[in-house]
């Protein structure tokens, strides 16, 4: 009988910790599910122009890129047109400045990675491939320097 009693007692707190540990996962859970979010889903859901542009800048590459553009447009408005075409002149003035360097310094590793960089960014594979072979061409360390320089590669 002293038996039965000792068991029947572990297998109540066996039971009770289980309890106990579902329901601190489950609350668990339930915060980390609500206030854990993305800050920029957060953002674009607020409908923050900032972060719409900074959601818009990483899906450039995507497919479906024109039909998220288009939904976001209606939302934003004209406002958001204007930013994302600012950026893209911007980076193409850019692009001119650094080519026009490159006529006067054709052999310079830095000009051609950082244009195979600026054609990367602009979703111009092609060309930023082509910049980027020959500043490896030239300085098979370029990206390791670029790296340390404290940049992205």
């Amino acid at each position: 009988m002293g038996e039965e009693k000792k068991n029947s007692i572990g297998s109540i707190i066996f039971q009770f910790v289980i309890f106990m540990f579902i329901i601190v996962w489950t609350v668990g859970n339930i915060y980390y599910s609500q206030t854990v979010v993305d800050p920029l889903y957060y953002s674009f859901t607020t409908e923050n122009t900032k972060s719409a542009i900074t959601f818009l800048k990483r899906a450039r590459g995507l497919a479906d890129y024109s039909k998220i553009f288009a939904s976001q447009q209606q939302i934003y408005g004209e406002e958001l047109q204007n930013a994302v075409v600012i950026e893209q002149i911007e980076r193409s003035k850019i692009i001119y400045s650094m080519e026009k360097k490159l006529l006067q310094q054709p052999k310079s590793p830095q000009v051609l990675y950082a244009l195979s960089l600026l054609y990367a960014d602009s979703d111009n594979n092609e060309k930023a491939k082509e910049y980027k072979d020959r500043a490896l061409e030239l300085d098979p360390d370029i990206i390791i320097t670029h790296q340390f320089s404290g940049r992205e590669n």
